[in-house]
C-alpha cells in the first residue's frame, strides 16, 4: 500500500478509538430507523460482503522471438495475455523502453493496432529493436525480439536407438554371465 493509504488507515483507526461509547441499551437518534428488520442484506451484521478476487493477467511465455522474411514489409506482434479484463487492464506497447501505443491509441503514427492488440510494425522500424507488451496496472510484460530469416529448424525427436537382434541377444547373455559370476564369487 502507498504511504497515503497507510496514513488514512491509521487516522481511521485512531478516530474510531476516540468516538464516545454508548451505554448499554442506549442508541443514537441518528441511528434509529435506519435499518428495517426485514431487510437482512442492509443490516449492520452484513457490512462485510465478499468481493471477487481481482483478475491477475499473465503470459505463458514472457519472452518471444519473431522471425520475419527479409522481403516482408511489416511484422505483426501479438500480446497473448491470459486473464485480460478490458475494464480493469490496459495494454501498452513499448519499443526500446519508449511508449509507442497507449491502450488503443498509437503515440507514433507508423504503428497500428488491431482489436486484438496485435501491433503492426513496419519492417524497417522493427529489426534491431526490442518490443514489450505491458499489461497495466498489473505491470506484467512480454518481451519480443525480431529477427530476419527463417526460424531455426530443430532436429526430429530422437527415437530409441536402433538395437539389432544380435546386439540385444549379446547384451542379455553378458548380463546373465555377470550375474552368475557375482553369485559364484559371493559364495567364497
Amino acid at each position: 500500500m502507498s504511504r497515503m493509504t497507510h496514513l488514512l488507515l491509521l487516522a481511521a483507526i485512531i478516530g474510531s478509538l476516540q468516538m464516545p461509547a454508548h451505554a448499554a441499551g442506549e442508541t443514537s437518534p441518528d441511528y434509529e430507523n435506519v435499518y428495517d428488520d426485514d431487510d437482512a442484506s442492509r443490516s449492520p451484521g452484513n457490512l462485510a460482503k465478499s468481493t471477487a478476487a481481482p483478475i491477475v493477467p499473465y503470459f505463458d511465455q514472457k519472452t518471444a522471438v519473431v522471425y520475419v522474411q527479409p522481403n516482408a514489409t511489416s511484422v505483426k506482434l501479438d500480446c497473448p495475455v491470459k486473464n485480460y479484463d478490458a475494464i480493469h487492464h490496459a495494454i501498452l506497447w513499448y519499443r526500446d523502453k519508449q511508449l509507442v501505443v497507449n491502450g488503443n491509441q498509437s503515440i507514433i503514427n507508423i504503428y497500428s493496432l488491431d482489436n486484438q492488440f496485435v501491433l503492426n510494425v513496419p519492417l524497417a522500424n522493427a529489426t534491431g529493436h526490442n518490443f514489450e507488451c505491458y499489461v497495466m496496472p498489473a505491470n506484467v510484460s512480454r518481451q519480443i525480439t525480431i529477427k530476419l530469416g527463417l526460424p531455426p529448424t530443430s532436429p526430429p525427436p530422437s527415437s530409441a536407438p536402433n538395437l539389432s537382434w544380435p546386439t540385444a541377444v549379446n547384451c542379455i547373455i553378458l548380463s546373465a554371465l555377470s550375474l552368475v559370476y557375482r553369485s559364484a564369487t559371493a559364495r567364497f
